[in-house]
């Protein structure tokens, strides 16, 4: 890499600030110096390994580091360039983010997903994301069962219909499970078996009611 983080990140184990402090200072020293193209490529391995390899440990929101990798982003993302949409779906919550984002990706940030699959259907990784995010809505819509759905009707088709042409094209996705071990055959049988009990009026208890249908 551009700047070697290994001594950092084997000091930040320790927990110790004095140990990973200035290894620290040092590599953000190094980080702030760079400038055109190294900056740009120190931007791509900082974000290469925090998103892809999983680094947790990279500060990639120290102050310091965070304002030059938005400013970076903002013009690759203006270029269409997938892997920093990807970056950039991932970042949610990143303080500053909304800043160099459209109100249509701050409200569906889902949209950035799409924009890649656009630019290149065969991106795996958005395709999970995509899965992943229309299985949590349903997870979101269904969770207060038997009560009633959180959701509309049609917000929960919308996210079917779109798990459905997914899985369509790669069905290699259909063991993608959400954060609760659940996947979408699950969220489908829940919501058609919640519509049928609903429109029947049936009273018999909804869950003892779908184990004997099942």
């Amino acid at each position: 890499m551009l700047i070697a983080w290994e001594d950092y990140l084997i000091a930040r184990k320790t927990g110790v600030k004095k140990f990973w402090k200035p290894f620290l200072d040092k590599n953000i020293t190094q980080f702030d110096s760079l400038s055109g193209e190294l900056l740009k490529l120190g931007i791509h391995e900082l974000c290469t390994e925090y998103f892809d390899h999983r680094c947790s440990e990279i500060p990639i929101q120290h102050p310091k580091i965070l304002g030059k990798v938005l400013s970076q982003w903002e013009k690759e993302i203006s270029l269409n360039n997938e892997v920093y949409l990807l970056w950039v779906y991932k970042a949610q919550g990143f303080n500053g983010i909304c800043k160099i984002l459209s109100e249509e990706f701050i409200r569906k940030p889902q949209l950035l997903l799409e924009k890649v699959l656009v630019l290149n259907p065969d991106n795996l990784e958005a395709i999970k994301l995509l899965l992943l995010h229309h299985l949590d809505e349903l997870d979101f819509a269904l969770h207060e069962l038997p009560h009633g759905l959180v959701l509309s009707e049609s917000a929960c088709i919308r996210s079917i219909e779109c798990c459905e042409k997914l899985l369509a094209n790669t069905p290699e996705m259909a063991d993608t499970k959400t954060r609760f071990g659940l996947g979408f055959h699950y969220y489908k049988t829940m919501y058609f078996s919640w519509v049928e009990y609903h429109k029947k009026g049936i009273k018999e208890d909804f869950f003892e009611w779908l184990d004997n249908k099942i």
